[in-house]
């Protein structure tokens, strides 16, 4: 390993339902990674255990969140003041979450060779942003639920069923449009499908990838990697896996470098949270931030204010991209209808059947 140093880093979620991104009960997913010596933290914890009388061996989040828990608050907010800087967070709204995969596994892989042009223009938050705002409509929403299944699996054939189906029931002439655009270059859908090796549509890992790539930003560590056991986790032990002495890289992305890649240590550690009090702590960041973002009081606000700096990223709706009035959703809906238009849109994989994410071609229209 050339000496490098190990950053051990500590991980748990909040909200997880599977395959059920709609679930009405947990509309928010949350996940938090924690760099801190072990032993640290297991004399922290055990002071505030002394401090506030807790009596339980584990941490309990719930319990510390519950209405009248003033005491768990407080413990709460001592936890988040001794790990600042030293924790992240990533934050989904599962619904639009939904909405965006569907932008990235059905309608990205048509415009794959000028991708830049059109993430560029915001089109990507476009069509996600609204699609989530149709998604009240219960024949959009039952769509979506099979939709989501439809895309994990990798069934091409159900999902251009479903979108032939849908297309006869919903009459809002921008999704009938982008359904329209799908079908008319459903091969790259296919392909898309047939050959990506990345996780569909979970947000564990989608979440746990971005983390380690921000935690290996900027530094030449390799990581060592603790999770709460996870069946998902535990099933995409090999995507983890080929990471495993990988250069970080970087990618121009919207005017900025971003992290993509990092250097894992060994295969991630599937482990009891009972064991390791830094999971714990993980666990309470993770399932604080769910609060807060369906809570709105005091305690909340001190969150928000405090540790906005922690948040890696938030994957939430934001109507801004869909008004009518704006130059951006006038420029969405020119160039989505312009391609309509286009017996043939071409800017896919299949012609070649290689992904030019990365190319810079201009694009007139």
């Amino acid at each position: 390993m050339n000496n490098q140093e190990i950053l051990k880093i500590y991980c748990d979620e909040s909200g997880f339902t599977g395959e059920n991104l709609l679930n009405e009960q947990q509309t928010i997913f949350t996940y938090a990674s924690v760099v801190a010596n072990e032993y640290d933290t297991v004399q922290f914890i055990e002071g505030l255990k002394i401090k506030y009388n807790m009596r339980s061996e584990e941490i309990k989040t719930k319990n510390l969140l519950k209405p009248r828990n003033y005491k768990g608050k407080k413990i709460i907010l001592e936890i988040f003041k001794e790990f600042k800087g030293k924790f992240k967070v990533c934050i989904f709204d599962k619904k639009f979450a939904l909405a965006s995969k569907f932008f990235e596994y059905l309608f990205e892989p048509i415009i794959a060779k000028k991708n830049s042009y059109f993430y560029g223009i915001g089109l990507h938050k476009f069509i996600s942003n609204h699609i989530y705002s149709l998604m009240t409509n219960k024949e959009v929403k039952d769509f979506m639920i099979l939709i989501e299944k439809s895309i994990r699996t990798r069934d091409t054939e159900k999902i251009q069923e479903l979108l032939i189906n849908i297309i006869k029931k919903e009459n809002d002439v921008i999704f009938t449009c982008l359904i329209n655009l799908v079908l008319k270059n459903f091969e790259e859908v296919v392909f898309e499908l047939n050959t990506g090796k990345s996780p569909i549509l979970d947000l564990t890992v989608s979440a746990l990838h971005h983390q380690l790539s921000h935690w290996n930003h900027g530094n030449d560590c390799v990581l060592q990697v603790f999770c709460d056991n996870s069946k998902i986790l535990e099933k995409e032990k090999t995507y983890f896996n080929n990471y495993i002495g990988r250069k970080v890289k970087l990618q121009n992305l919207f005017g900025g470098d971003v992290p993509i890649s990092y250097n894992l240590f060994e295969p991630i550690n599937l482990v009891d949270s009972k064991d390791y009090k830094n999971i714990q702590v993980a666990d309470v960041i993770s399932s604080t931030f769910a609060y807060v973002m369906k809570n709105n009081n005091e305690f909340s606000r001190k969150i928000r204010e405090r540790y906005q700096e922690s948040i890696t990223v938030v994957v939430v709706a934001d109507y801004s991209f869909i008004d009518y009035t704006s130059a951006s959703y006038k420029t969405c809906v020119v160039s989505l209808f312009q391609l309509s238009e286009m017996k043939k849109i071409n800017l896919g994989y299949s012609k070649d059947k290689l992904p030019l994410n990365n190319q810079n071609i201009q694009v007139a229209i």
